[in-house]
């Protein structure tokens, strides 16, 4: 198996840290940091969000780092349900540690098959919509 030459995954919504979904990859998170992306940040009706990436607003979540990437890649596309929900695609974050901000390119999802227009925008891009700022 040809390993990903990108190893890390934006998450912003219920696989974030103590989130619905993260316990199924607990044991194989490695590393767990604060980012951010240009996107908007949509309400889905359905207890978890949507990102429409390169809008000039903020998407704020955290960069996952993971044992055996590629089958944990895989995992996520299937819980994404990919192709016929979400899509995967490479984003621009910053990753903000110890009051340093790194730019690095990384996998990202979001659903596909929504009207985003008719959905509520989380104005502080942050899941649950609570602005922490």
């Amino acid at each position: 198996m040809t390993e990903s030459p990108i190893n890390k995954v934006f998450v912003y919504g219920e696989m974030k840290v103590g989130g619905r979904l993260s316990g199924k990859f607990d044991n194989l998170r490695v590393r767990s940091e604060d980012g951010r992306t240009d996107g908007t940040m949509y309400d889905t009706g359905h207890n978890y969000p949507t990102v429409e990436f390169c809008t000039g607003d903020r998407v704020y979540g955290e960069v996952h780092t993971y044992n055996n990437f590629d089958d944990v890649l895989k995992l996520i596309d299937f819980m994404e349900g990919l192709p016929d929900i979400g899509r995967r695609r490479l984003i621009e974050v910053d990753i903000i540690s110890g009051g340093f901000k790194r730019v690095e390119f990384m996998w990202a999802y979001r659903s596909y098959n929504i009207k985003l227009k008719s959905l509520e925008k989380i104005k502080c891009g942050t899941w649950p919509d609570e602005c922490p700022f």
